[in-house]
């Protein structure tokens, strides 16, 4: 975990995230777990060709574990990405949710991870 983009005024933009990690760890590979719903989306992401040149995505399928995605399944492959399918449909945007409107996040996360994030006060709605 990693707040940095939580603690950015204005927006944030997973390439700025990217290059300050490799600035911190030179010589380390980076791979970027991203949700096969937000695969659509890359395209439109910041800085997205060089984006995709810095680091490894893994495509986590939304999909069960017997039907994960293909690059077939893909509008607008990314380069070389590898595919995963999965047991359960967990989303991060649905966990940020959940935490923000207070409520139950406990079978989504690990508790050491939920401990984490209720003792940094993170994601918590905001009262502006």
């Amino acid at each position: 975990i990693d707040p940095r983009e939580l603690s950015r005024i204005g927006s944030s933009f997973t390439i700025d995230t990217v290059k300050e990690l490799q600035q911190e760890h030179r010589g380390a590979t980076f791979v970027f777990l991203i949700g096969e719903d937000q695969l659509a989306r890359l395209p439109g992401w910041k800085e997205s060709e060089r984006l995709q040149k810095l680091v490894s995505f893994v495509v986590l399928s939304r999909n069960s574990m017997t039907d994960p995605i293909s690059r077939n399944s893909m509008a607008d492959p990314i380069l070389e990405p590898i595919l995963l399918g999965r047991c359960i449909d967990i989303s991060s945007t649905e966990i940020r949710e959940r935490l923000a409107k207070n409520k139950n996040v406990d079978y989504l996360l690990p508790s050491s991870i939920h401990d984490y994030i209720k003792t940094k006060k993170l994601y918590q709605k905001s009262d502006c």
